[in-house]
């Protein structure tokens, strides 16, 4: 059968959806995108367009190479859907609800600042948002905002130091690597 053929894939399509309607089951169809990107993922799927045309519910999941988070887009003829940000568990065996579409793009942002804290930090002692920011030459609140991201999808530990007689002592920052705070 080819691919991009309307008529061919029309044909199985259509017998998929007569089983999956008279056995009341739900068949899922796993294919694959082309290279490109566009604002519309789902464009991007290879073949057919009957293909997208036939389904109640389509999914894609982007995921650039070596992150653990993806993004899963979601659309539907029958009701209002919702992207999700997943989280690859367990050395890739599965996958965790990390919450809304966009938050991976928080969380990629944040990388930036996670990359600039193993730079600087080899001995992972830890460092202040101070040195984050001077080290990144971005303002001290945008290193917070993204030390926020990072401590809360669990990459950065945050290590209160208190207050001496000349005021606040700045936090520490350290990396957390498979749940454990990385002390060497």
């Amino acid at each position: 059968v080819d691919e991009n053929s309307n008529t061919e894939m029309g044909a199985i399509l259509n017998e998929l959806a007569r089983i999956a309607h008279t056995t009341d089951t739900t068949i899922l169809i796993v294919h694959h995108t082309n290279k490109s990107f566009n604002e519309d993922i789902f464009s991007t799927f290879r073949g057919a367009s009957s293909i997208r045309g036939a389904y109640d519910v389509g999914f894609a999941l982007e995921r650039k190479q070596g992150e653990k988070e993806a993004k899963l887009y979601v659309e539907s003829r029958d009701f209002e859907s919702t992207n999700m940000t997943l989280r690859q568990i367990n050395n890739g065996t599965g996958w965790e609800f990390v919450g809304a579409g966009e938050i991976i793009d928080r969380i990629r942002k944040g990388k930036r600042t996670l990359e600039a804290l193993k730079d600087m930090n080899v001995n992972n002692d830890g460092v202040t948002a101070e040195m984050l920011a001077s080290y990144r030459d971005v303002t001290v609140q945008s290193i917070h905002n993204d030390l926020d991201s990072l401590i809360e999808h669990g990459y950065v530990k945050r290590i209160e130091r208190g207050s001496s007689r000349n005021g606040r002592i700045p936090n520490l920052f350290k990396l957390i690597e498979d749940g454990v705070v990385q002390d060497n």
